[in-house]
């Protein structure tokens, strides 16, 4: 069978010892499908040289590799048995002053960056109809290669209403296509209920309802406002309480959730074959700027209408409980347009289309689309692995950890009111200073090993003349986006110019594994050259 498809969810699972790949998607037919890889090995690499060094700390097997470290010495492949066997090893080999090369690239990512697949994808193999009942086709060690199929999600808006302490679920709406409908804990013997509302006996009946209809209603992509830091975090905990397992996903198994820990992070659940995207995360990440994030104020100000009922949080809660007990038909609109508005906030502004061009350039999943270090890497690694070239881990001896650099020039402003005032911008200025300068990690010159056919910028880096990763997939973007803008096509355009314009920050952070700041700072100091 060969099949176009887009993968929604990498990951892996162990059996009999051996991990597993799994892939699950959306064929272009619209059929669900699930890949199982058994073939993989998780590895990495080594120094050749220090190949017995790597044994006496334990690697069993050493095979020889035809790829190359950047500076074109070979390496050689360490494989292991299971994935968690990796940072043991890894770190031991640090320890002892060994470097390695991509030991930290995650397991089913890998397999993904070694074939260049971005989100969509063509399929070819043996395939069974599955007997699990969201998965249509199940394809067993096939060839997946690059596809480019235009996938366009099924997506499924969801709210949940509590009392103001969150201890006591009051209820569940939904809102997608053909479909818009509120769960409402009514207690035994309600039989009359408001428009588009259904009431059951209990949380826990209303929680049932709610997996059942997702497993029915078969999104690809969950979606809501604060929906993981709250609404699926109470819903597991109801699920907890009642001894449930949280299960609405295409594949047996629980919704896992992780929080985010401190400032910068973002929650995350993972749900067997779908996506859970927060609408909050999504405009973060797309760059779209309000001065306040809330459901109320984002809707007001794309869509022209806010929540049905206004006011502080505090209030607010207190006024949906007292419609929960003596307004249901209130209560219920309430609910459902919660639901709906985040739904429209999301279409108006084709976020969640932005997410799938995202994806189909950087090979993130669609929840991982903004994560901007790991885009890079893909992206890079992917450019690399095609030249048999191999970078090094980000914790690697070899690796550069100085995050010293300079930044863009602020000058002194000049006070009082002026007339005949000029603002010019540069086209993608960075990004065409990395092509015109064949600024890249693979062409970097090591200071005191320059030649007089070297590039020398202003801040006295040098880079070689000869082929380089980077200034060519910025031409190639340069070039996409290019023909994006002729066709109209803004959705396009504005993932490509995000990739473009997250790349200098990204060399210039010291969590990416190319991370060096002679470079960083020959990047900005072109930029204060040309500008002033």
């Amino acid at each position: 069978m060969r099949a176009e498809g887009f993968i929604l969810q990498a990951s892996y699972r162990v059996r009999n010892r051996i991990p597993v790949v799994h892939l699950y998607g959306k064929l272009a037919n619209g059929e669900s499908f699930l890949v199982r890889d058994e073939r993989e090995k998780p590895h990495f690499y080594i120094d050749r040289k220090d190949e017995k060094k790597t044994r006496s700390a334990g690697a069993t097997t050493i095979r020889k590799s035809s790829s190359l470290a950047f500076n074109g010495e070979p390496l050689a492949r360490v494989e292991v048995v299971l994935p968690t066997d990796v940072p043991a090893l890894r770190d031991r080999l640090h320890d002892a002053g060994i470097a390695t090369y991509e030991s930290d690239v995650r397991f089913a990512v890998r397999y993904l960056i070694d074939r260049n697949v971005r989100g969509s994808c063509i399929i070819q193999g043996e395939a069974q109809h599955s007997k699990e009942a969201g998965i249509d086709w199940v394809f067993s060690d096939p060839i997946i290669e690059p596809g480019t199929f235009e996938f366009s999600p099924k997506l499924l808006s969801f709210d949940i209403e509590t009392d103001p302490e969150a201890s006591r679920l009051l209820a569940i709406s939904l809102f997608g296509e053909s479909l818009d409908e509120v769960y409402i804990v009514a207690g035994e013997g309600v039989t009359s209920m408001p428009d588009n509302a259904i009431g059951f006996p209990s949380e826990v009946a209303v929680l049932d309802a709610f997996m059942e209809k997702v497993r029915g209603f078969d999104p690809d992509v969950l979606t809501g406002w604060n929906v993981i830091g709250f609404d699926l975090r109470v819903l597991d905990q109801v699920a907890k309480r009642h001894g449930r397992s949280f299960e609405m996903g295409r594949d047996r198994g629980p919704m896992r959730l992780r929080l985010a820990e401190g400032r910068f992070g973002n929650d995350q659940a993972t749900i067997p074959g779908r996506v859970v995207l927060d609408g909050i995360d999504l405009l973060r990440g797309a760059y779209v700027r309000m001065d306040d994030y809330s459901l109320d104020a984002v809707a007001r100000s794309v869509l022209g209408e806010g929540k049905l009922i206004e006011g502080d949080v505090g209030n607010r809660a207190e006024e949906i409980l007292d419609r929960y007990h003596h307004d249901l038909a209130g209560f219920a609109a309430y609910a459902r347009a919660d639901a709906r508005l985040a739904y429209q906030v999301l279409e108006k502004l084709d976020l969640i289309n932005l997410s799938v061009a995202r994806s189909k350039l950087t090979g993130m999943s669609l929840d991982r689309v903004a994560a901007s270090i790991a885009s890079f890497d893909f992206v890079y690694l992917a450019a690399l692995s095609e030249k048999h070239i191999r970078a090094p881990a980000v914790r690697s001896p070899t690796a550069r950890t100085s995050s010293a650099q300079g930044g863009g020039h602020v000058l002194e402003p000049v006070t009082g009111m002026h007339e005949n005032v000029w603002v010019l911008d540069y086209k993608s200025l960075y990004p065409s200073v990395m092509r015109t300068f064949n600024i890249d990690p693979l062409t970097y010159v090591a200071p005191g090993t320059e030649n007089n056919d070297d590039i020398c910028t202003p801040s006295g880096v040098a880079f070689h003349r000869g082929e380089a990763i980077l200034p060519n997939i910025l031409g190639e973007l340069v070039r996409a986006r290019e023909q994006a803008k002729a066709d109209k096509d803004e959705v396009a355009s504005q993932a490509i110019k995000i990739l473009m314009n997250s790349f200098y920050g990204v060399l210039g952070t010291p969590g990416c594994r190319f991370h060096n700041p002679d470079i960083a700072n020959s990047i900005t100091g072109l930029g204060r050259h040309f500008l002033l």
